[in-house]
């Protein structure tokens, strides 16, 4: 799974985001939600980029991980300059 993050991170692909953000809301790996959140913050050029940084909003508004969270507001911050 960390592998498959990893290559989602640097192909940069929108088709798996409402699968991706499902894992991020719904998995209790958090080591796994932290990499994810980080794969997030390489969708800069992105024409979906205010659409992740709008869906990491709402997950950090839900967070319990503190980890998570911090990943989350790492990458809203990379996406948002």
């Amino acid at each position: 799974k960390r592998f498959t993050i990893t290559a989602i991170r640097n192909l940069n692909n929108v088709a798996y985001l409402d699968e991706l953000f499902n894992f991020l809301k719904e998995s209790n790996d958090d080591e796994l939600r932290v990499v994810l959140a980080e794969a997030f913050a390489w969708y800069t050029n992105s024409w979906k980029r205010d659409e992740i940084v709008e869906r990491c909003r709402v997950q950090l508004k839900n967070e319990k991980s503190e980890q998570v969270r911090y990943q989350l507001i790492r990458t809203i911050n990379r996406l948002s300059d």
